[in-house]
């Protein structure tokens, strides 16, 4: 996945921040390499494949995603979660020292209201409820709901629902944690899609103080997109970067608007689209981003029509976060 490209014969490179020498790991893995200099040291540096145009005395470490447990560390067991819980966004308060899951509850019990069904992208039909909920926890791993009553019900009183779809259906919402904005009241700023079943659909943003007592702002929708939008706060920059779903040739496919206010967005543009190179039954359903290593990288989810299955690869932005493969 990363490797080096220089001629470093008594160097390995390790992926990390920054380009100072560090300590060697601890039990790290013994490979028929040039030494580290006489120090110990190891130098950390960051290479992206496309980038390399030449090796010579280096090596590729691939280290693949791990599950951490077999079961899923949140799994449904309200009732107003009678259905599914899904799409979930986290934050990590640095203040609270606190975990902050934001995730969607889907019901079909006494809350829901679209019994009938109604279609909406590729045949598919929504029925019930659809909720945005709360939970937080200490180590990411132990969830708890905290009955806050913010929605409330006669039926399920001590609930951790925060926003209700505003008719029909809501999903894959994307929370940041933006303390330096100045004004308190939009610390946190939530991206999501959200469907009234009357005519609109699309992004919605809202801010809140605490995330839990959210306002939306800006036009319903603020922006053009189907059922699998992201938010991405590049702090390098100040830009509040919006990716969003749309169709290509039929396929669905990947694009990006941009703005310096959380009001006021770029038009959207195209991002990434399925080609040549890619297996026809793949379409590119939906993405995160994040920085690492003086690089913008994401997580991108690769719908194959054919079996239906989801998986997730590795894009990296060549430019800034402007140009992705």
């Amino acid at each position: 996945m990363f490797a080096a490209a220089l001629p470093l014969a008594n160097v390995k490179l390790w992926a990390g921040e920054g380009t100072q020498p560090v300590p060697a790991p601890a039990g790290s893995i013994s490979s028929p390499l040039p030494p580290a200099d006489p120090s110990g040291a190891r130098l950390k540096m960051l290479f992206v494949p496309g980038e390399i145009t030449a090796r010579e005395h280096c090596f590729d470490r691939i280290n693949p995603l791990v599950k951490h447990l077999p079961t899923p560390v949140l799994a449904p067991e309200k009732p107003w979660e009678s259905m599914s819980i899904e799409s979930a966004s986290v934050v990590y308060s640095q203040e609270e020292k606190l975990f902050k899951m934001w995730y969607v509850a889907w019901n079909k019990g006494p809350f829901a209201k679209h019994e009938s069904g109604v279609p909406i992208h590729d045949n598919w039909t929504v029925t019930g409820r659809w909720f945005l909920c709360y939970a937080r926890s200490t180590d990411g791993i132990h969830w708890e709901r905290p009955a806050f009553g913010l929605v409330k019900s006669k039926e399920f009183p001590d609930n951790n629902i925060i926003l209700a779809d505003s008719g029909l259906f809501l999903n894959l919402p994307t929370v940041i944690e933006d303390a330096g904005d100045p004004d308190p009241g939009r610390r946190y700023k939530l991206f999501l899609y959200d469907n009234d079943g009357a005519g609109r659909e699309g992004g919605r943003t809202a801010v809140s103080p605490d995330g839990l007592h959210w306002q939306f702002v800006g036009d319903f929708p603020v922006l053009p997109t189907e059922d699998a939008p992201c938010l991405w706060h590049d702090r390098r920059n100040g830009l509040y970067v919006a990716f969003l779903k749309s169709r290509i040739d039929n396929k669905r496919s990947r694009m990006v608007s941009v703005s310096r206010d959380f009001a006021h967005w770029s038009p959207p543009t195209l991002l990434l689209t399925p080609d040549l190179g890619d297996v026809p039954t793949v379409q590119f359903y939906d993405q995160c981003a994040f920085h690492h290593c003086g690089h913008d990288f994401g997580f991108m989810g690769r719908l194959d029509q054919a079996t239906q299955k989801l998986d997730v690869e590795l894009i990296v932005s060549a430019r800034g976060g402007a140009d992705w493969r």
